[in-house]
């Protein structure tokens, strides 16, 4: 038996799984840091959409709101009217 025929790993064989390993480590890492920052940017515009939802509600005229209320309720009863007559 030749000593180049035995069962341990070389250096370059030891090498290469080193760096493959480096390498898949890197790969995990940049997709851990795309995703978040991909979960902050989605909180953060969350965030903002609460705010702008909430200054919505509380800029909104006191008058405005039963009107589009009687609208929508004038709309809804008469698409049930006209299925209810059918």
């Amino acid at each position: 038996m030749t000593p180049f025929l035995t069962t341990r790993p070389s250096f370059l064989q030891m090498s290469g799984m080193t760096l493959g390993s480096m390498v898949e480590a890197d790969r995990r890492l940049r997709a851990h840091e795309v995703n978040v920052r991909r979960r902050k940017r989605f909180v953060r515009d969350a965030e903002v959409w609460r705010r702008y939802e909430d200054d919505f509600e509380s800029s909104k005229g006191a008058s405005a709101a039963p009107a589009v209320r009687s609208v929508q309720s004038e709309g809804q009863g008469g698409a049930e009217g006209a299925k209810g007559g059918s």
